[in-house]
């Protein structure tokens, strides 16, 4: 679940967006069409150069290997599970972290602050619920030297146990610097936040403490007009450094488009399959076609480089499988796209190497 819950604190920071030149982020600048589909890449303990604070900055984002990817699509609230207990939002993000678990973000957009709300976190088993009773409250509009902060204490009662964890986060926010960031979406003039992040946690049996513990980060977000947050780069547990260059994680935008249905966003789906996944040469991708029509099967690398086209033509309803040859390719991930006349449909697949 450790992954799930750094999605939904990175969620929080993901619809805020910044003009070029003069900075200055109005309401009107945040993405917030219903349709909105990015792809982040992922990258663990990597080496990074966070730049310094003021203007004149030139970060590059795009050297360090590529993990995992995470995707995001913003969606219609009254269309998602936990739209009841979030009553304000309007804003909401969801992300099908895999087969199994679907992380919903709700927010509330006015003209004077964005402010996250929480999330939920559905999965066939049971869904986990969490509301924030301090919302994250972003000020807008937003420029350079602006500063804010966020505290919130979460209690969670274990049922049958006696026992509640009490989570402890706040956070303290500064716009230190501005510049352009280059990712593998492109080059873009952005704007730098700088947080310094604690977050405690103790578990209590029949009231007395019964362990604790405490981790301490330091964080930068980078932020682009009308793609909002391109960038997030977190410091190694206890940092104190804001100039440190070891850095446990860096998320990276590769994709972002606008007008997506909810149901041709890239999520797990049971037309759309490859198998085996992982794989180490070749892999067969299978899917369903409900009816006869002209199927297009085209195969991307995380630049949106495409790497080849495997099926172009008519084809009859039912289902189909087609093999990949991996040949020749590094290892990481990769997307297949199958596009018809009705649906487009695209998930990943890892070449191990």
């Amino acid at each position: 679940m450790k992954r799930y819950a750094c999605a939904v604190v990175a969620l929080m920071f993901i619809m805020l967006s910044v003009s070029y030149g003069q900075i200055n982020i109005t309401s009107s600048e945040i993405p917030q069409q219903i349709g909105t589909y990015f792809i982040y890449q992922e990258c663990y303990d990597v080496t990074v150069d966070v730049g310094n604070p003021g203007g004149g900055n030139a970060w590059n984002f795009t050297s360090q290997a590529t993990n995992d990817t995470i995707d995001w699509l913003i969606v219609n609230k009254n269309d998602t599970p936990f739209a009841n207990d979030f009553p304000t939002a309007n804003l909401v993000n969801k992300s099908v972290m895999d087969a199994m678990v679907t992380v919903y973000g709700y927010s509330e957009l006015t003209t004077s602050s964005l402010s996250g709300l929480g999330a939920g976190i559905h999965t066939p088993i049971e869904d986990m619920l969490i509301i924030y009773d301090d919302p994250l409250v972003t000020p807008l509009p937003m420029s350079n030297g602006n500063n804010w902060s966020w505290h919130n204490t979460d209690y969670d009662t274990i049922q049958g146990m006696d026992m509640v964890v009490v989570t402890d986060m706040s956070s303290q926010y500064q716009v230190d610097a501005w510049g352009t960031v280059q990712v593998p979406l492109g080059t873009y003039s952005c704007l730098r936040v700088l947080s310094y992040d604690t977050m405690s946690t103790v578990t209590y049996f029949q009231g007395a403490p019964l362990y604790g513990d405490t981790s301490e980060y330091i964080s930068y977000c980078f932020w682009a007009e009308t793609y909002g947050q391109v960038a997030t780069i977190s410091s190694q547990d206890g940092e104190t450094n804001p100039n440190f260059t070891d850095a446990s994680g860096l998320e990276r935008m590769s994709y972002f488009t606008t007008g997506i249905a909810e149901d041709e966003s890239i999520i797990v789906d049971y037309k759309l399959q490859n198998y085996p996944n992982p794989f180490t040469i070749s892999t067969e991708i299978r899917f369903t076609l409900p009816e006869d029509e002209h199927v297009k099967l085209e195969v991307f690398n995380l630049l949106g480089e495409k790497i080849a086209t495997l099926v172009d033509d008519w084809q009859t309803s039912g289902e189909k499988t087609v093999k990949w040859n991996s040949e020749g390719l590094p290892g990481g991930i990769y997307l297949y796209r199958i596009e018809t006349e009705n649906e487009v449909r695209t998930n990943k697949m890892i070449l191990l190497k």
